[in-house]
């Protein structure tokens, strides 16, 4: 999930789908409101320039999506206001898992992958980098994140 700078827009990944969908959003309430579709990967999928399914995401400080293609070796930048598919990044393993911003800079974009789904996936993938973190640095800067103060309870058990 990632929320717009304006917390107004709250996006969500349904990959059975292969949707992003973007639903209003009161973050006074923490209520829900009407949703639209912001992406639909099927006509990029069926045309062959992208495959697998939309799996994590990330938001940068203009509000654009980052989009980890699982089985599909890329994570995708897009317009989810249009809908358009503005950069593709291709990686050298199939599970591309999540990404998110960090660095000094928050200019870095960390993506993470994965072995495979199943058991036998993993077992029959030999690939080296399978399961690695990549980085990239861009010329987008990712969005703030929230601060988090963890309870003093919780603090003093870890």
């Amino acid at each position: 999930m990632a929320w717009t700078r304006d917390n107004r827009i709250l996006y969500y990944i349904d990959s059975p789908t292969l949707q992003v969908k973007a639903f209003e959003y009161d973050i006074e309430t923490g209520n829900v409101g009407r949703s639209r579709v912001a992406i639909d990967f099927t006509p990029y999928i069926k045309r062959g320039t992208l495959a697998g399914a939309p799996d994590g995401m990330t938001i940068d400080e203009n509000d654009t999506l980052w989009v980890a293609m699982f089985r599909g070796s890329a994570v995708t930048h897009w317009n989810p206001v249009t809908g358009d598919l503005l950069d593709i990044i291709k990686l050298p393993v199939p599970y591309v898992t999540s990404c998110c911003f960090g660095g000094t800079k928050m200019k870095t974009l960390f993506i993470t992958t994965a072995k495979g789904s199943s058991n036998e996936e993993i077992a029959n993938n030999h690939d080296p980098l399978s399961g690695c973190v990549f980085y990239v640095n861009l010329p987008h800067k990712g969005a703030s994140s929230f601060p988090y103060v963890i309870n003093q309870t919780i603090k003093s058990r870890l």
